[in-house]
């Protein structure tokens, strides 16, 4: 009689990865503010549940230490706080059990889940421009098995809270005074839009915080995720783009100053109606004349999908603000997937 093969394998164990769909891009973040978001832990439990105990995150700056950058940093499951904000040392962020709030953090067995991390962040001369990245070192979380009460320890080497998406680099802040947040505005257009002579097909919010100066948006490039037509010209059709002030349809710029059918970009260089009043929303909406036909130009049911690809789309300048700095929180940020129609 042949017996069957028992295998016999050990507690909880755990591993532990940056989030690839929710860990914010590369960007900055504004100095002096409550609950910024810096990064993401995912952590998968293996053989059974289990419940966090300890996650020491370690904060690596390029200038100052992580204690000058955050009052404190905390844990959150969507967007519910699951433990105390709690101020780092040096570069040492310890959650113990005392610091995780009730009724605790259960990883499910086999099922992902995603910590954020979010930060209250310091102000002061010296940590404009200093970034910073968390990683969590070996044996860094410490989970206990629900049914085997054992220990858990993971990862099992040093495991950075970064990666890059094959476009763009994610988990990496650089702590600004001055900050621009680019988000989707509530009215840009959606399904179908039909066509027409500079026609709405996205529309944006330019948020100011932390300035009293106005800030001068300068060379603006846009990107449609689902590409631009293959038949257009540089030569020709760059006076079909337009970038507009959407509160009342000045331009910022007439016409476009290039644009990629490989890349599916097209660049503006505003000369008009481009300041940001400090602490205000500036409304900026993309217009485009569509009526043209020809095969590899506006066809019937041509579609777009408009966004502010990353933190170097958009030159800004104010005072200490330098080019490519001070785009947050948002990015990419998307508009609404739209059709020309027929």
């Amino acid at each position: 009689m042949t017996l069957p093969t028992i295998t016999i394998y050990g507690g909880a164990s755990a591993s532990v990865a940056a989030n690839t769909s929710a860990t914010p891009q590369n960007q900055s973040v504004l100095t002096g503010a409550a609950q910024v978001l810096v990064g993401t832990v995912k952590v998968t439990a293996q053989r059974e549940d289990q419940t966090l105990s300890e996650l020491i995150l370690t904060g690596v700056p390029s200038g100052s230490t992580t204690a000058q950058l955050f009052s404190g940093v905390a844990l959150f499951d969507g967007d519910t706080q699951v433990t105390d904000f709690v101020a780092p040392s040096t570069n040492t962020v310890t959650f113990t059990t005392n610091d995780i709030l009730s009724p605790g953090v259960t990883f499910v067995k086999g099922t992902a889940k995603t910590l954020k991390i979010v930060g209250n962040t310091l102000s002061g001369a010296g940590i404009d421009g200093d970034t910073v990245y968390f990683k969590v070192l070996t044996s860094g979380i410490t989970t206990v098995g629900n049914d085997s009460s054992e220990n858990a320890s993971a990862p099992t080497s040093d495991t950075n809270l970064t990666f890059s998406d094959g476009t763009y680099n994610h988990g990496t802040y650089t702590f600004n005074d001055i900050v621009v947040t680019a988000a989707k505005n509530a009215a840009s257009p959606s399904g179908t839009v039909g066509r027409g002579t500079f026609k709405t097909y996205a529309i944006w919010d330019l948020q100011s915080y932390g300035t009293n100066d106005d800030i001068t948006i300068g060379t603006t490039t846009l990107t449609s995720n689902s590409g631009i037509p293959s038949g257009l010209s540089t030569t020709t059709d760059l006076g079909m783009f337009r970038l507009v002030y959407a509160d009342d349809s000045s331009a910022l710029a007439l016409a476009a100053s290039d644009f990629s059918v490989t890349n599916g970009t097209v660049t503006f260089v505003p000369t008009a109606n481009n300041t940001i009043t400090a602490g205000t929303t500036k409304r900026i909406a993309l217009l485009i004349t569509t009526n043209d036909t020809t095969t590899g130009k506006w066809v019937a049911n041509t579609g777009m999908l408009w966004t502010i690809g990353d933190s170097t789309a958009i030159s800004l300048s104010a005072g200490g603000l330098g080019s490519g700095d001070g785009i947050n929180f948002s990015i990419p940020a998307d508009t609404n997937a739209v059709s020309i129609g027929s």
